[in-house]
């Protein structure tokens, strides 16, 4: 068992079902039976057939305006990304406010949509 929360599409889940579900006997019938099917979802299930996709973060570039989702710096709202350096821990936006350039991680900001850069 792997120690992160494992999550589950439930709509790639639900289609599964309603795919699997149609080729189903009644209880008894000669054929693809209950138990197999639970075997069948359980194996589905530990190879990552219904994990959700990962978020797809907007390519951010310098000129952007963006949003700051983190806690640190809740003022940093609809503010324009400087530029942009990678680090050996991640990709870091520089954003500019007033006077100030505040360094974040990518994953931290959202752009701002309908905005031309």
């Amino acid at each position: 068992m792997t120690d992160k929360p494992r999550l589950i599409d439930a709509d790639k889940l639900l289609k599964w079902i309603g795919d699997i579900t149609k080729g189903l006997l009644p209880i008894g019938a000669h054929g693809f039976g209950i138990k197999q099917a639970l075997n069948k979802l359980k194996l589905k299930i530990e190879s990552g057939v219904f994990d959700p996709d990962p978020p797809q973060q907007p390519d951010i570039q310098p000129g952007d305006r963006v949003n700051y989702i983190g806690t640190q710096f809740p003022f940093l709202q609809n503010v324009k990304v400087n530029h942009i350096e990678i680090h050996r821990v991640g990709k870091v936006v520089a954003l500019a406010y007033g006077d100030e350039i505040y360094k974040v991680y990518v994953d931290q900001v959202q752009k701002v949509e309908g905005e031309e850069s």
